[in-house]
């Protein structure tokens, strides 16, 4: 039969039930401590690459209205340019023919 003294040897070497949840509460609150500042972290870092990526499309924008603008002044001095070639080809026409 199991005596006192042998329930005491056994409490000394296996941990008993009231320890082990002990240390789990102890472990499941580090655990959620743990998890609060991953969401934390998470919710920073969303809250910094939310404002990046709104300054990197503002960016684009900005190119985009200035490539705009870039193509219509391409465009004026293209037809600039081929006005100025028809009225050559003209001079041509009349020098060579004379």
């Amino acid at each position: 039969m199991i005596t006192d003294a042998d329930v005491t040897k056994l409490k000394k070497a296996f941990a008993t039930k009231e320890e082990l949840n002990s240390k789990f509460d102890a472990l499941d609150n580090k655990i959620n401590k743990v998890d609060k500042k991953i969401d934390d972290k998470i919710d920073s870092l969303s809250e910094v690459m939310t404002k990046e990526f709104q300054t990197v499309i503002e960016m684009i924008g900005d190119m985009i209205a200035r490539f705009d603008r870039q193509d219509e002044q391409i465009k004026e001095q293209s037809s600039t340019l081929d006005d100025h070639e028809r009225r050559l080809d003209k001079v041509e026409d009349k020098v060579f023919t004379a």
